[in-house]
């Protein structure tokens, strides 16, 4: 995909798919980073996800180690079990995919799967649609 495609696509999983095999695991969480601050308005109203957006984030440009994730995605990772706990309509079904993308995007291990952050983002703007 050329830079002209890039900045015009809204086809995220298309973005994320042109960038496998042609970057490192850094930049790939950066995208899924980058998918997750796009639904950050559907984050249910807890701290503990945007705090493992922000380390993400911070990990992928190499400013904090993988220690330093591990607490704010196991964080995050509690925050999406209680976004889940409270589903029943779409705004607290948005809420919960959006918080499970951060759990994936904050996850602490060399392949943190990103797919699955851009994936459940897209999910989660479905169900705010």
């Amino acid at each position: 995909m050329m830079e002209a495609e890039w900045l015009a696509c809204a086809d995220a999983w298309r973005m994320l798919e042109s960038l496998y095999g042609k970057v490192r695991p850094p930049r790939m969480r950066l995208s899924a980073v980058a998918c997750c601050r796009r639904v950050a308005h559907l984050l249910p109203d807890d701290e503990r996800c945007r705090r493992g957006l922000e380390v993400a984030e911070q990990y992928a440009d190499r400013l904090a180690d993988r220690q330093a994730l591990a607490r704010p995605h196991a964080e995050a990772e509690a925050a999406r079990r209680a976004a889940r706990a409270a589903t029943g309509t779409c705004r607290t079904t948005s809420a919960h995919f959006a918080a499970e993308a951060v759990a994936w995007a904050s996850h602490p291990t060399r392949r943190h799967y990103p797919e699955l952050a851009v994936t459940r983002a897209c999910t989660a703007v479905a169900y705010a649609s």
